[in-house]
């Protein structure tokens, strides 16, 4: 049986990959989490739950200690300030890793850095901006077996399996369904041949979404609100311009 820890668990890709890996019986899963209050009653059980900060290095290096697989997932949710959490407590897992000798570490990030082609929404600058720290640094990492799986929008939706992965480009819209993510980070490990293929690179996922289905979704609301906001605001600003 392989064991794997998930860092970041409790946003929406890292429940999604949690439940994933909870299905695998050949996997134990365990996480590493700041807040235990925040994972989901129904996950809990087969759960091995590590209770820590990621950005104590100590406790980090301690938790990956006979892991085989390492996940991680960190993020800070809809908060989109400036931050370095994400650098910082990917810079303390892959320290952690080597003090260990554990090789295998896939992390989530964002599409918009799959190409310099891609334009990042000014909203999100911040954000993408300690992914661009962090992948620089995983990008360096010749000692260790990586894939960064670059997101596009998270829609929380059922699995589909209608899901399109490609390497440093999007293959599909600027959506993915959060479990379609997780069932490809997840069937990565123990497939041999997969994890060959797409270790040592930046991969892109995306799931066609129908208009109708995305339309019931808070995120889709969400965004609408954000793009009516920034199109009034522009529209006032020419205004009193002219």
């Amino acid at each position: 049986m392989q064991k794997l820890i998930v860092f970041g668990g409790t946003g929406k890709s890292g429940k999604a990959i949690l439940r994933t890996a909870l299905e695998r019986k050949d996997l134990a899963v365990s996480i590493f989490v700041r807040s235990p209050w925040k994972i989901p009653d129904e996950l809990r059980k087969g759960l091995n739950i590590i209770e820590g900060d990621v950005l104590d290095q100590k406790l980090v290096t301690e938790a990956i200690k006979s892991q085989d697989f390492v996940i991680s997932a960190l993020g800070k949710g809809m908060n989109l300030a400036s931050t370095t959490l994400i650098s910082c407590g990917t810079h303390n897992i892959i320290e952690g890793m080597r003090a260990n000798q554990v090789s295998n570490l896939m992390v989530v990030s964002v599409s918009t850095e799959l190409s310099k082609d891609y334009l990042t929404p000014f909203f999100l600058k911040a954000v993408c901006a300690d992914h661009k720290r962090m992948l620089a640094e995983l990008t360096t990492c010749t000692d260790l077996q990586w894939c960064a799986v670059c997101v596009p929008e998270i829609y929380e939706l059922p699995y589909t399996g209608d899901y399109k992965v490609a390497i440093d480009k999007r293959p599909g819209p600027l959506s993915v369904v959060g479990m379609d993510m997780a069932d490809f980070m997840i069937s990565c490990i123990g497939d041999e041949e997969k994890w060959a293929k797409y270790k040592q690179a930046k991969v892109g996922i995306t799931t066609d979404i129908s208009m109708s289905t995305l339309s019931k979704t808070w995120q889709f609301k969400a965004i609408c609100i954000i793009t009516s906001s920034f199109v009034a605001f522009i529209s006032y600003a020419i205004y009193k311009l002219f």
